[in-house]
């Protein structure tokens, strides 16, 4: 397993969010601990992470410099 460098609940705190250093992050319901959505496409280390607005986008920033956005609700649609 990889280490977790960043985790953020979403603004209504239904939702948290993790980075890793395997370049994923993941959307888990923080009640019952069960895995809502995996993303995944960046190249580096995920090392921080954030929801943007109501929590419909996320920001996670890579060990490479880079910055990405994600649709939150897309993700878990799509799990």
């Amino acid at each position: 397993a990889k280490s977790v460098p960043a985790l953020a609940f979403s603004p209504d705190g239904t939702r948290l969010l993790s980075t890793s250093l395997d370049g994923t992050a993941a959307l888990w319901d923080p009640r019952t601990g069960a895995l809502r959505a995996r993303l995944r496409g960046a190249e580096e280390a995920l090392l921080a992470g954030t929801f943007l607005g109501r929590g419909e986008q996320l920001a996670t920033a890579g060990a490479d410099g880079t910055i990405r956005l994600w649709d939150a609700r897309a993700a878990e649609n799509t799990r």
